[in-house]
């Protein structure tokens, strides 16, 4: 090859990774994690071991931000946080037998938090993975796979997937019913309940909850400001617009004092024009 070297050095990828858990969950979730895969050291550098990084979650919220035409879009401090707090889980992301089951390990440091990536030393090795010739020649490799897969790959999947799954419907209700109350207007509950369902396999609760707190706190601001207010819409209107994603105004619009002029009350004199 004899064009130029892509600067910044590379990571390694799984193809694997299209069948993990966190393939299922919201765009933000692997955007986190590539982030911080790309940020962790590919070998030991002063204080900093392979597969580690110092970051901060501000640091992060403006990394992972994205374009909406001219507009900046951020994820929300509580976001990062729910992301993190996953990747730290056990029994998440585990797809290896002989590799431990939690994407991350977090210690706080001086300017932030020390970010360990766990098992990024197996997954960052070559050695490690078959192959593209070995992986696309089925007759040399159909029985290793069958022998391998259920153990080292799809038991560990299916299991995290099963205990999800009794979880989720719990989950979900209670997410719903915060929602629905939320919402206030109630109509056609059943619906809107099939159709939130739908939503946060694509959306995270807590940007489904911000906002409809922000549409209903905009109707609020208009209503005090004298301004008017439309009809609110109908939640399952609202839903399958996802009109939570919509922008409303952050911040309510000033209200110069009205002042009354008052006119200086009127008195006939009756004695005028008298002798």
């Amino acid at each position: 090859m004899g064009g130029p070297l892509i600067p910044g050095g590379y990571i390694m990828i799984s193809r694997n990774i299209v069948e993990s858990e966190i393939w299922d969950k919201p765009p933000l979730y692997i955007k986190v994690w590539l982030y911080l895969l790309t940020r962790a050291q590919h070998s030991d550098y002063r204080k900093l071991k392979r597969g580690q990084l110092v970051t901060s979650i501000p640091e992060i919220i403006e990394a992972c931000s994205w374009k909406v035409g001219f507009r900046t879009e951020r994820p929300s401090k509580s976001q990062i946080f729910q992301v993190l707090d996953w990747l730290r889980k056990l029994d998440e992301a585990g797809d290896e037998s002989n590799t431990s089951a939690t994407m991350i390990t977090t210690t706080k440091a001086t300017h932030g938090m020390l970010v360990n990536i766990e098992n990024y030393d197996f997954y960052q090795t070559s050695k490690n993975y078959e192959s593209n010739n070995d992986s696309n020649n089925e007759k040399d490799t159909k029985a290793t796979r069958e022998q391998r897969q259920p153990d080292n790959i799809n038991k560990n999947v299916n299991n995290a997937k099963n205990k999800e799954n009794k979880e989720m419907p719990i989950q979900q209700a209670e997410h719903f019913d915060s929602w629905w109350n939320l919402y206030g207007k109630k109509e056609g509950r059943a619906k809107c309940e099939k159709k939130f369902e739908q939503l946060v396999k694509k959306y995270s609760y807590e940007i489904i909850e911000q906002g409809t707190k922000g549409y209903l706190d905009h109707r609020e601001r208009l209503r005090v400001t004298g301004e008017f207010v439309p009809a609110q819409k109908n939640p399952l209107t609202f839903l399958n617009g996802e009109h939570f994603n919509d922008e409303y105004e952050s911040k309510p619009h000033s209200i110069e004092p009205v002042t009354s002029q008052v006119s200086k009350p009127f008195f006939y004199d009756i004695t005028q024009g008298e002798d």
